[in-house]
């Protein structure tokens, strides 16, 4: 070994493979340990690996390494030379460089909102002055004799309709300034463009912005939801900007959505403000450039990379005064959505728990009032509900495992609510959890937070919250549900291929070309067709995006 080998390793090991072997990572050594090996059954006389190594001081490096094998006349091995170089700082680099791309974008788009801020309190204002209005009214109603039944009635679907449109606003918004992993799935684009138009409401009407959408169902593609919605609230954002300089009768703004080509969708979005001059044309994708007085020049250039990055393309035409940016996105049928196309989708098996199963929700609380009290109003929601004065008398019954949600006091005598929830983990009853709690310091609620819990809630506890939170969760449990036998599916067809058919697997999920599979496990193109033919057929994939998913749904990493 080399100086620099033994400086890589952490100190001089002993002339042998196993010494080699024990310093790598024990989560690499199964790759580390199939590579060579096919290597020399294979006939091949070099490979090339990626994997991480464990110093004496328990301290971790990314390596690289290239192995020449020496073959004798029968085709046996007889000498190895290694090469390694340490590319730590180059992997660490690469996480700063995606975590800084994350909080950029975030930031952007936190900036982007709150500049609707005056608009969004609006949005929010209108439902809650009238849900107050309504409230105010049934009460009156309700003080009189003989009080309409039919009148009450329309107030609490006034009341109702009212709360779900603040929580729409309310939910968008927090999507959208939610920081996010690269975490990709099917996107409807639709449905997309319609939460950031409900955001930017407010903002329309405030300056008289006349807006015209055109959109056609059906379109959806593959991607990160929240920064395709990026894209849109930008190009939004820069075009009720460029109009403010119309008058207020002759602002208009179009969006249409279509399907340019069987594989193509096409997002524009058109103004009819002040336009872009030609020079300034040619570089308004360039970070750092903007026609705006105090813009920073980012919002654009986030918007390409961001295009780019769901392997699309945007493009921009100006002329008389009118302005488009064109998005193109890949498509993908909305059939496509996961596992057997026979199956409900997640969202319609949720749906389908919270109406048809009649979901049972568990409610531990030492106070008997407050315990009485939500006994009722769960069951006045339509949901089935089992309650506890203690967690001891909570785990020993045997209606506790059935429960879809959990609705736990944080302070009672012997175990507390938060104990009560580490105790149903170890026992593998993983129903999402909403703690109730008297004491609403910061401390209690992190530590809550920290333990897996679903919602944090104050006593005396809002209904609609309450009631917003045990549906969130009931969702979630069904979902989990769902997700756990797409997983034993997935991994069921999975179990069908050989371990050469999974090597090749690895290599297209990844996004690699049959020639350079060919050349990184050693075989000609011709099996590499081959093999990843029979992959296809045996887990019923009709594309790389199936093939994709269905790793997703084993839990094989898959990168972005």
């Amino acid at each position: 070994m080399s100086e620099e080998a033994e400086r890589i390793f952490g100190g001089t090991l002993a002339p042998s493979l196993a010494a080699v072997m024990d310093r790598v990572h024990p989560e690499d050594r199964g790759q580390v340990d199939a590579a060579i090996e096919r290597m020399l059954a294979t006939g091949h006389s070099s490979i090339d690996l990626e994997y991480r190594i464990v110093g004496p001081d328990s301290a971790h490096r990314v390596v690289r390494s290239r192995m020449e094998t020496t073959l004798g006349p029968d085709g046996s091995p007889e000498r190895t030379l290694a090469t390694i170089q340490d590319i730590s700082h180059l992997r660490a680099a690469e996480e700063e460089s995606r975590r800084l791309r994350v909080e950029l974008r975030h930031a952007d788009r936190a900036a982007h909102l709150g500049a609707l801020t005056a608009s969004l309190s609006h949005e929010l204002d209108q439902p809650l002055t009238g849900i107050l209005a309504n409230a105010q009214a049934g009460l009156r109603l309700l003080a009189q004799r003989g009080a309409d039944t039919e009148d009450l009635r329309d107030i609490f679907e006034a009341i109702a309709r009212d709360d779900r449109r603040a929580a729409s606003v309310i939910r968008n918004l927090r999507l959208l300034l939610r920081r996010e992993e690269s975490v990709r799935d099917l996107v409807d684009l639709a449905v997309a463009i319609r939460e950031v138009l409900t955001l930017f409401a407010g903002e329309f009407r405030a300056k008289s912005v006349h807006v015209e959408a055109e959109l056609e169902r059906g379109c959806s593609t593959i991607g990160v939801k929240t920064q395709i919605q990026q894209v849109l609230v930008n190009l939004i954002s820069n075009a009720v900007h460029a109009l403010e300089h119309r008058g207020a009768t002759e602002r208009r703004l179009n969006l249409t959505l279509r399907a340019v080509e069987p594989s193509q969708l096409e997002v524009s979005v058109r103004d009819n403000g002040t336009g872009i001059s030609s020079d300034r044309l040619r570089r308004i994708f360039e970070p750092f450039f903007s026609t705006k007085s105090d813009g920073l020049g980012m919002g654009l250039a986030i918007t390409r990379s961001i295009v780019e990055a769901h392997g699309g393309e945007i493009a921009v035409h100006s002329a008389a005064g009118d302005t488009t940016f064109r998005v193109r996105l890949p498509a993908e049928p909305a059939t496509a959505a996961g596992g057997d196309p026979e199956s409900p989708a997640p969202a319609e098996m949720a749906r389908r728990s919270v109406s048809d199963a009649n979901p049972s929700v568990c409610v531990v609380d030492d106070d008997p009032a407050i315990r009485d009290g939500l006994v009722r109003l769960l069951g006045a929601a339509g949901m089935k509900v089992v309650a506890f004065e203690s967690a001891a008398a909570a785990l020993a019954s045997t209606e506790l495992a059935s429960a879809q949600c959990l609705v736990l006091d944080v302070q009672m005598p012997g175990m507390s609510g938060t104990e009560l929830h580490d105790e149903l983990a170890r026992r593998g009853i993983l129903a999402p959890a909403i703690f109730l709690t008297a004491r609403g310091d910061a401390a209690t609620g992190v530590q809550a937070m920290k333990q897996g819990a679903l919602e944090f809630l104050c006593k005396p506890v809002e209904d609609e919250a309450l009631l917003a939170a045990i549906r969130m969760g009931i969702e979630l449990h069904a979902k989990k549900v769902h997700a756990a036998r797409e997983r034993e599916h997935a991994e069921g067809l999975l179990r069908r291929l050989t371990a050469r058919e999974r090597d090749v697997l690895g290599e297209v999920v990844a996004g690699r070309l049959n020639k350079q599979i060919a050349d990184r496990l050693s075989i000609s193109e011709a099996t590499v067709k081959q093999h990843r033919a029979r992959v296809m057929s045996k887990l019923k994939a009709r594309s790389v995006t199936d093939l994709v998913r269905l790793c997703q749904s084993a839990g094989i990493p898959v990168a972005s």
